[in-house]
């Protein structure tokens, strides 16, 4: 019974953030892969990975772009996970020992323009229940499901469940479901089922089938979950569309993008582009105060430079924000795109499709791509 034990006790740790005492200043919103945290006004928290457990190492310019989440006098009473961090100026929540911030460049409630920055501030939240078998990771497509080894999971359209019919409800069959799959024999080499163990139950989405060898497997919301054997590294998403029926497992889709974005391939990955295929790239400005002479340029790109080897990305009066997109309006009162905060443009060396010429202007981080994968070009900045 230890299994079934370990998995009931993790759905409930899971499952516990919905029921804890927030404290005053936070909300928690739900999202399809569990809840984030926000503060009243709806906008996003953070926790940086280079904080200690119960202890914030965001001082002094840091704390500018990351402003703490302070606590009323006097502080409510709460759950136990959450708690509060000694700061000069008040006192900071913390979650699970975490300390919380928000993000000066969030453009509005909803937005999450801080998420990855750096490699190090990450939303703050609580991903959903899950089976000790599966996780949840992060993909192009969005939010994941993943197995033990982080990688995809995925789901075929042609798979039927239907529940075990049992005379007593106290048999170990309550909470079954029977499969029929068309991925059988030489299929079953390429698409792995995720094995459930013996002793595990159904709850909620998440169910247990028995596949037609007897073999047990785990399902959500209704689809037999399997891992792809032609993804060669965590999170890849090869087998999704493969066939035309198989899909990845995303709880969460990506945020959107605007229509006249692209994808383009280059050595280094799909990345993205403007409609007529020419990479794009954001300038982030505190790079570009540290950034050294290279190549002949000037040791800082001012607006002369801009002007000579960049071209915004400009955006219409019709254009809307969408996603991590926003659009801000530039000194001469052009309308421009931006992503995450920073500024949107291509490179005048770029003469083709996937060109990257534009990566070798600087040797600072000031000017980087954009990965489809979401992941930072090779030494270059990250997205």
């Amino acid at each position: 019974m230890r299994g079934f034990i370990i998995a009931l006790a993790l759905f409930a740790a899971h499952s516990a953030v919905a029921e804890d005492g927030l404290p005053p200043e936070i909300q928690a919103k739900k999202v399809g892969a569990g809840v984030v945290f926000t503060d009243q006004k709806g906008m996003t928290l953070y926790t940086y990975a280079r904080d200690d457990v119960g202890v914030s190492n965001c001082k002094a310019g840091c704390i500018d772009v990351w402003p703490a989440v302070l606590a009323a006098e006097p502080a409510a009473k709460v759950a136990p996970a959450w708690t509060l961090i000694e700061r000069s100026n008040g006192k900071q929540w913390a979650y699970k020992r975490q300390a919380l911030y928000t993000y000066v460049k969030d453009a509005a409630p909803g937005t999450s323009f801080g998420d990855g920055a750096g490699e190090a501030w990450f939303v703050a939240g609580q991903d959903m229940a899950t089976p000790p078998e599966i996780a949840i990771g992060r993909s192009y497509l969005g939010r994941v499901l993943i197995d033990a080894h982080d990688m995809t999971l995925y789901t075929a359209d042609t798979d039927k469940l239907k529940p075990r019919q049992v005379a007593d409800a106290s048999a170990k069959t309550v909470g079954l479901f029977d499969l029929t799959s068309a991925c059988t024999k030489a299929c079953l080499a390429t698409w792995k089922p995720v094995p459930a163990p013996s002793v595990a139950l159904s709850k909620g989405d998440w169910s247990v089938v028995v596949r037609g060898d007897g073999s047990r497997q785990w399902a959500y919301q209704g689809k037999a979950l399997y891992s792809y054997a032609g993804d060669l590294a965590a999170t890849e998403t090869r087998g999704d569309g493969k066939d035309r029926i198989w899909h990845a497992a995303v709880v969460e889709p990506a945020p959107p993008v605007p229509s006249w974005v692209t994808y383009e391939a280059s050595d280094a990955g799909e990345l993205l582009a403007n409609k007529d295929g020419f990479t794009i790239y954001a300038f982030t400005e505190a790079a570009n105060k540290a950034r050294r002479s290279n190549l002949g340029a000037p040791a800082t790109c001012d607006a002369e430079c801009i002007k000579t080897f960049w071209q915004p990305v400009l955006a219409t009066a019709s254009d809307k924000p969408i996603g991590n997109w926003w659009i801000v309006k530039t000194d001469d009162g052009a309308l421009q795109w931006a992503y995450k905060g920073e500024t949107i443009y291509t490179h005048s060396r770029d003469k083709k499709r996937g060109d990257i010429m534009g990566t070798r202007f600087t040797g600072s981080k000031a000017w980087h791509t954009l990965m489809r994968s979401g992941q930072k070009m090779q030494g270059m900045g990250g997205n």
